[in-house]
């Protein structure tokens, strides 16, 4: 995901994440968008603004082309089939 900041310049361990917008729009221009949650039934529910913009990305602009559960962990690759730009 775009950092505001990284994590240097914030002075935190992860850096600073971007806006709602930015996170939605970098999502968009993605071909695929793997991700690493915790495992279903354990993963805790979408709170935060960015949150809920990567959730609405992944739940009307692309399709879920893969997904396992490995030690806990959920990983899943999305997949855009028209990304930004025209690509």
């Amino acid at each position: 995901m775009p950092l505001a900041e990284n994590p240097e310049e914030s002075g935190t361990p992860k850096g600073a994440g971007a806006s709602p917008a930015r996170v939605r729009t970098a999502m968009l221009a993605q071909r695929r968008i793997p991700l690493v949650t915790d495992a279903t039934g354990v993963a805790r529910p979408t709170r935060g603004q960015r949150d809920r913009a990567k959730r609405e990305v992944l739940d009307t602009h692309v399709s879920l082309v893969s997904e396992k559960q490995v030690r806990g962990r959920r990983v899943a690759v999305y997949e855009n089939l028209a990304p930004a730009g025209g690509g």
